[in-house]
């Protein structure tokens, strides 16, 4: 009986006549959840783009954007060998550091994520390019830390750990697309006079910074973003379907009031400023 072990193929090694140099810097990472592993489509970096945003619109992905760390060095274990190998190599534990300059904003984000990583698929990006980590098991440590330094800002140190067999493989990406972000741009009135007694409306839109085509989109949410004094001198109320204002003035002065538009996740949104003069 003959009993033939097939190696893996050994891939080419390709030599440059110039240097190829990719920066190291961690500028964004995902976090997508692996029920939706098959929407992620990969064919190119346009499509790949498609689909984390997408996602992210839907309340399925996480993105962290315009962070700062160093792309991670795996260690491999090394595991006993056989015959003439002294050892061979094991999996490899890979460890991805960033420091998150919105981490303050976040925390709430950061606590429910410690718990759930397992659940979600991890991609990050350097400069021009993505790697893709999906299909293992992450874990993320995320933790504001404050420093007794009044220059430096509360930062949030990050870590995500996972194991696998082998490095992830780079593919070409528009990293700066993705840094852009995902938000809703407002229209509407921005100044309004609006003497006591008389009640106002107004109507506001959303649309998207990034065209998804024919893809069916979450509702638009609206909400108003300025204090609680300032909504109750004003009187001002939004349709939180609809984008449609109402002002019925109580106090005479100078406001500014902030009109809110986010997805239904609450997680993508964009704000217009309106300026409100209440006059007797």
């Amino acid at each position: 009986m003959n009993i033939t072990l097939n190696c893996p193929p050994v891939s080419c090694y390709k030599n440059y006549r110039c240097d190829v140099d990719y920066k190291g810097r961690i500028i964004g990472a995902a976090l997508v959840k692996k029920t939706v592993a098959s929407l992620i489509d990969k064919t190119d970096a346009t499509t790949l783009l498609d689909s984390i945003f997408y996602q992210a619109l839907d309340g399925n992905a996480i993105m962290f954007l315009n962070i700062a760390g160093d792309k991670p060095k795996p260690e491999t274990a090394e595991l006993p060998g056989v015959g003439l190998r002294i050892n061979r190599p094991g999996a490899k534990t890979h460890t991805l550091n960033f420091i998150d300059a919105q981490v303050i904003a976040n925390v709430d984000s950061y606590n429910k994520i410690l718990r759930s990583s397992q659940n979600y698929d991890l991609y990050y990006f350097t400069p021009e390019l993505y790697w893709d980590a999906s299909g293992t098991q992450v874990t993320v440590i995320g933790d504001p830390v404050i420093q007794n330094d009044l220059t430096q800002f509360i930062n949030g140190e990050t870590m995500i750990k996972w194991v696998a067999d082998s490095n992830p493989v780079p593919s070409d990406f528009d990293t700066d697309k993705l840094l852009e972000g995902l938000f809703y741009e407002v229209s509407g009135v921005d100044a309004i006079n609006a003497p006591i007694g008389f009640i106002q409306s107004e109507t506001y839109t959303a649309s998207l910074n990034y065209d998804f085509g024919s893809q069916s989109l979450p509702s638009t949410v609206w909400s108003l973003g300025s204090s609680a004094a300032v909504i109750a001198a004003l009187g001002a109320t939004i349709d939180a379907t609809t984008g449609s204002l109402d002002i019925d003035p109580q106090v005479v002065g100078d406001y500014v009031l902030t009109v809110v538009a986010s997805n239904e996740a609450g997680c993508i949104f964009g704000t217009l400023d309106v300026s409100v003069t209440v006059t007797a």
